[in-house]
């Protein structure tokens, strides 16, 4: 991935109604479905987490390229350059939340800390074993729940869940 690519912005995506503007969750085929543009080589101004629940094939991040399966996870950084090649039933989840949202209005917070965005030691995959992907499957549901909720205090909870979904997979 030598040549440069376009840099994606959380707005560029459809949303619901109600969704957190700082904030995206769908499933994979939803977001490919929705998005055809993120089948081609791109960066983003975001993080990114995505959870594969079934399917194969593979993912690149920064010339490293990754074995996707049933519970592989990745985490992404502002930046970073992906592309990936799935089988067609692919599916799991995918997650973006902008650092303002992270770090909105609490206890201070070192998103730098986590092992996956931590630009010294970055580790961008990860493989669940299977007893835990229902656990963090749940987690990323209630956040894709909480999303469509009209709750005043939807972005408080949402990056409630996502503190507990970071500490989790960390």
């Amino acid at each position: 991935m030598s040549k440069q690519h376009t840099v994606l912005k959380l707005n560029q995506f459809k949303q619901p109604k109600n969704a957190a503007p700082d904030f995206y969750i769908r499933t994979f085929q939803e977001h490919k479905k929705e998005h055809p543009f993120v089948m081609k080589p791109h960066a983003h101004d975001f993080y990114l987490i995505m959870l594969f629940t079934k399917g194969s094939g593979k993912h690149s991040i920064d010339f490293n390229e990754y074995v996707v399966k049933r519970g592989a996870v990745f985490f992404m950084s502002p930046a970073e350059t992906h592309s990936w090649d799935l089988s067609k039933e692919t599916d799991g989840y995918v997650l973006f939340f902008n650092p303002a949202f992270y770090l909105m209005d609490a206890l201070p917070r070192q998103i730098k800390h986590l092992p996956f965005f931590n630009p010294e030691h970055k580790l961008n995959f990860g493989q669940l074993k299977n007893e835990h992907i229902a656990t963090i499957e749940k987690i990323i549901k209630h956040m894709d729940a909480e999303n469509k909720d009209t709750s005043s205090f939807k972005k408080n909870i949402l990056r409630s869940y996502l503190d507990i979904l970071l500490y989790k997979l960390a």
